[in-house]
């Protein structure tokens, strides 16, 4: 409590005290100072963030294998069941 910036007191879910705390030390943000080089181009934004969601999408789905195969395993039938009506359809 003595690093934050406000006290507030509650009792039975109502405040009942919000003030100030004067012995919380006051930290100001420091930005780093700019070093010029541009990131790039926002192509090359949009393919690392392509990656990144590429990447992450691979290891849920390594890491839920369970359930990623029963998620395929539904698709693979839907699509079967749509074709095979389709064909019947046809066929008639």
């Amino acid at each position: 409590a003595e690093h934050a910036q406000r006290i507030i007191e509650i009792r039975d879910g109502e405040i009942i005290a919000d003030r100030a705390n004067p012995a919380a030390p006051s930290y100001r943000a420091q930005r780093e100072p700019s070093t010029g080089v541009a990131h790039g181009s926002s192509w090359q934004a949009a393919r690392d963030r392509f990656t990144e969601a590429f990447r992450m999408a691979l290891l849920a789905m390594n890491a839920h294998r369970l359930r990623t195969f029963l998620t395929m395993l539904g698709i693979i039938i839907g699509i079967a069941s749509v074709v095979s009506v389709v064909a019947l359809g046809n066929g008639s």
